[in-house]
C-alpha cells in the first residue's frame, strides 16, 4: 500500500513539476504580452465558466472513486449525467452570454468559445476519474501533460498574433480537445463507458446533488473575489489580484494540486479497507504542512523578486497582495484533507453542511475587506476569514475521523521546527541586506538556497517522517545508477587493483636495465 501510494504522489509530483514549469513560461511570456486589462477581462470570464462548471461535473468523477466496485452500469450512467449537463450547460452559458457581459462585448464573446469547452468534458472526464481510482497516475500524466502542452502553446501563439483575451478562451477549448483524444487513446478499453444510460441514476443523483452542491458553494467562495471586484473596481483591478493570487498560491500548486488527485483515491481505499481515517488524515497534515509552511514564506519574502521575472515591471502593485495571500494561506493547511476524507468516510452531506455554515460568514468578511480597502483590504481579509473557515471543517472531520485537538498540534510540531529553520536564512538576507523586501538576483538566489539548506538539515534533525520518504527515493535512485557510482566498496577494490598493477609496473620498470 505504501509504495503503491508513493509511487502516485511521485507520478502526481513529476506530472505537477512539468505543467508549473510550462505554465510558469506561459504567464511569463503572456503576462508581457498583454495587458492588465486584458488579463483581468479573463480572469474575470474564466470564473464565470468555473462557477457554471462545478455545477456541470455533478460530482461524477468522485462518485466513481469512492465507489466500492464500479459495474458498467454505474460507468454509463456517470457517463450519461456527465452528456446532458454537458449539453444542458452549453446551450445555457451560449444563451446567457449576452446578459452576463451586457456590459462589455469582448465578454460576452469569451464566454460564447468558453462554453464549446463543455462539450468535450464527457468525453475525457470519466476516463480520467477511473484512472484516479486504480492509481494510474503514469497515464493520467500524459493526458494532463499533453492538455498543459497545447494550451500552452495555443495561448501563447494567439496572444502573440494579437487575439487579446480571447486567446485564453481559444486556448481552453483546445486544451479541451487534446484531453479528449489523449484520455480515449490511453484507455480505449474504457469505450464501453460511452453507451447512455439511467440504470444507477438514483444513486448517481444521490452522490452527485449533494457533491455539485458543495462544489458550487465552494467554487463561487474561490471566485467570489473576481466577482466583488469586477463588480466595483475596473477590470485592471480584476487582473493585479488574479496574477497575484497565482504567484502567491505557487506552492499549491506547485506540491499540492497534484497531491490532491491523490488524497481522495488513497483515503478511499483505506476506508474501503476498513482501516481508520484518523491516523492517515494526521499523518497527512505533517506532510502538507512540512512543505507548505516554509514555501508560503519563502514566497511572502521573495515576492517582489517573483512578481518581476515571473510578471514583469507592469505588475509591481501585486507585491504586497502576493504578501498577504501568502502569509495568510500558512492558516489553511486542512483544507486539502477536508473534502476527501468527509467523501471517503460516506459523509458528502457534512462536506456541504460545513460549507453552507462557514463560506457565508467568510463571504461577508471578504466583500466589506474589498469594499473598504480595496484588492489589498480584500487579500487581508482572510486573516479572519480562513482561520473561521479551518474550524467549522475540523469539526466535521473530528466526527468522522476522531482524534484530539491536541493531536493536530502534535502532528505538525516538526513542521513549525522545519518552518522555521526554513525561514532563518532567507529573513536574515531580507533584513541585513541593504535591499530589504526587494532583493537583487543574487540576494534572492541566496535566500532560496539557504531555505533548502535549513529545510534539509531540520527535516533530519526532527527526523520528519518525511525524511524517511526522502532516503527511500534516494536508495530507489541509486539503485538504478550503474553500481561503479554507487557501491563504494566496489571502487574501493578497483582503487585497490589500480594500486596493485601500478606497483608491479614500477618494479618491472626499476628491473629494465637502461640503455
Amino acid at each position: 500500500m505504501i509504495n503503491d501510494v508513493r509511487k502516485a504522489v511521485l507520478l502526481s509530483l513529476g506530472e505537477r513539476y512539468v505543467t508549473v514549469a510550462i505554465g510558469v513560461v506561459q504567464m511569463a511570456i503572456v503576462s508581457r504580452i498583454l495587458s492588465v486589462e486584458e488579463i483581468g477581462l479573463a480572469a474575470l470570464g474564466m470564473a464565470v465558466v468555473q462557477l457554471a462548471d462545478a455545477l456541470r461535473e455533478f460530482g461524477v468523477g468522485n462518485y466513481l472513486i469512492q465507489r466500492r466496485e464500479v459495474t458498467q452500469d454505474s460507468g454509463r450512467t456517470a457517463f450519461t449525467f456527465l452528456l446532458a449537463l454537458s449539453g444542458l450547460f452549453f446551450i445555457g452559458l451560449v444563451g446567457a452570454a449576452g446578459a452576463l457581459g451586457s456590459d462589455n462585448p469582448d465578454l460576452r464573446a469569451f464566454l460564447a468559445i468558453l462554453a464549446f469547452g463543455f462539450l468535450l468534458a464527457p468525453v475525457s472526464a470519466p476516463i480520467i476519474a477511473m484512472m484516479r481510482r486504480n492509481l494510474q497516475f503514469g497515464s493520467l500524466a500524459v493526458v494532463n501533460g499533453s492538455a498543459t502542452i497545447v494550451q500552452a502553446t495555443a495561448l501563447i501563439s494567439l496572444a502573440w498574433l494579437g487575439f487579446g483575451a480571447m486567446s485564453f478562451a481559444w486556448a481552453a477549448v483546445t486544451s479541451a480537445v487534446a484531453m479528449a483524444v489523449t484520455a480515449l487513446a490511453m484507455r480505449p478499453d474504457l469505450i464501453w463507458i460511452f453507451r447512455p444510460s439511467l440504470a444507477n441514476w438514483r444513486e448517481a443523483l444521490s452522490f452527485g446533488g449533494v457533491a455539485s452542491l458543495t462544489g458550487l458553494v465552494n467554487r463561487a467562495y474561490e471566485m467570489l473575489p473576481i466577482f466583488v471586484l469586477g463588480r466595483w473596481f475596473p477590470l485592471e483591478a480584476v487582473g493585479l489580484y488574479s496574477r497575484a493570487v497565482i504567484v502567491s498560491q505557487a506552492p499549491e500548486k506547485l506540491l499540492f494540486a497534484s497531491l490532491a488527485g491523490v488524497v481522495l483515491p488513497v483515503l478511499s481505499r483505506e476506508a474501503r479497507g476498513g482501516r481508520p481515517l484518523a491516523s492517515a488524515y494526521l499523518s497527512g497534515l505533517g506532510y502538507i504542512t512540512v512543505l507548505q509552511w516554509p514555501a508560503y514564506i519563502l514566497v511572502a519574502l521573495l515576492a517582489h523578486p517573483l512578481v518581476l521575472v515571473l510578471l514583469g515591471e507592469q505588475w509591481s502593485g501585486a507585491v504586497p497582495i502576493v504578501q498577504i495571500i501568502a502569509l495568510a494561506s500558512l492558516l489553511y493547511f486542512p483544507a486539502m484533507l477536508t473534502y476527501p476524507t468527509l467523501v471517503a468516510s460516506g459523509a458528502a452531506r457534512d462536506a456541504l453542511t460545513s460549507s453552507l455554515i462557514h463560506l457565508p460568514i467568510g463571504a461577508l468578511i471578504v466583500m466589506a475587506g474589498a469594499w473598504w480597502w480595496g484588492p489589498t483590504g480584500l487579500a487581508a481579509s482572510q486573516f479572519l476569514a480562513m482561520p473561521l473557515l479551518v474550524i467549522v471543517d475540523l469539526v466535521f472531520v473530528r466526527r468522522r475521523a476522531p482524534f484530539r485537538w491536541i493531536e493536530i498540534a502534535w502532528a505538525v510540531r516538526k513542521s513549525a521546527v522545519v518552518a522555521l529553520a526554513s525561514a532563518a536564512a532567507p529573513t536574515a538576507i531580507v533584513l541585513i541586506g541593504p535591499e530589504g523586501l526587494e532583493p537583487g538576483f543574487l540576494a534572492a538566489t541566496a535566500a532560496v538556497a539557504g531555505a533548502g539548506l535549513g529545510w534539509f538539515g531540520a527535516v533530519m534533525a526532527t527526523n520528519h517522517p518525511i525524511y524517511n520518504h526522502i532516503k527511500a527515493i534516494a536508495g530507489a535512485v541509486a539503485r538504478r545508477l550503474p553500481v561503479e557510482i554507487t557501491d563504494f566498496s566496489v571502487l574501493r577494490r578497483n582503487r585497490s587493483a589500480h594500486q596493485a598493477y601500478a606497483a608491479k609496473s614500477f618494479v618491472r620498470r626499476k628491473a629494465e636495465p637502461t640503455s
